[in-house]
C-alpha cells in the first residue's frame, strides 16, 4: 500500500514495487504458483486467466458486501467492458477468459489447471480465448 486516497477511501498500490517484491519472493521456486487478484496480471507471470461474471451477479455480490453505490457501479461497468481483460492483454503473455458463472468452483479449478497445461504444452486455448465473453450484448 502506498497511500490512502482521500476521494473514495481506497488504497493506491505501487505496482512496480509489488511486482519487484513478488518476483523476488518467487524467483527460482520451480513450482507452479497461482496468483489471484485484480492486480495479478500486472505481475511477472507466465499467463493470465481472467474470470468474468455477469454484471448482475457482480452488482448483487458487491451490494451484499456493503460497497458504496458508486463503487458498485464502477465495478459493474468495468466488468461490462472487460477492464481486467484489456489490461491483461497488454502483458505480453497468454491470456484466457472464462465466464465463471458457467462452472462450480471445482469445475472452474479443473478448467484453469487444464489451461495451464495447455499453455505449458503450447496448445490451443479455445474456447477460452480473449473475446469469448461479451456482457455488452446482454446489457444493451
Amino acid at each position: 500500500r502506498d497511500r490512502e486516497s482521500e476521494v473514495d477511501d481506497e488504497m493506491e498500490v505501487d505496482v512496480g514495487g509489488l511486482a519487484a517484491m513478488f518476483y523476488g519472493a518467487v524467483a527460482g521456486l520451480g513450482e507452479p504458483l497461482f496468483v489471484e487478484g485484480h492486480l495479478s496480471h500486472l505481475l511477472p507471470v507466465d499467463m493470465a486467466v481472467v474470470l468474468r461474471s455477469p454484471p448482475d451477479v457482480v452488482r448483487k455480490r458487491l451490494v451484499e458486501r456493503g460497497y458504496p453505490a458508486g463503487k458498485v457501479e464502477e465495478n459493474v461497468e468495468a466488468e461490462m467492458v472487460g477492464v481486467c481483460l484489456a489490461e491483461a492483454l497488454e502483458g505480453g503473455f497468454p491470456v484466457c477468459e472464462i465466464d465463471s458463472s458457467r462452472f462450480s468452483p471445482g469445475e472452474l479449478a479443473d478448467v484453469v489447471l487444464e489451461l495451464v497445461a495447455r499453455v505449458s504444452g503450447g496448445k490451443d486455448l479455445s474456447p477460452y480465448t480473449p473475446g469469448s465473453v461479451d456482457w455488452l450484448e446482454e446489457v444493451f
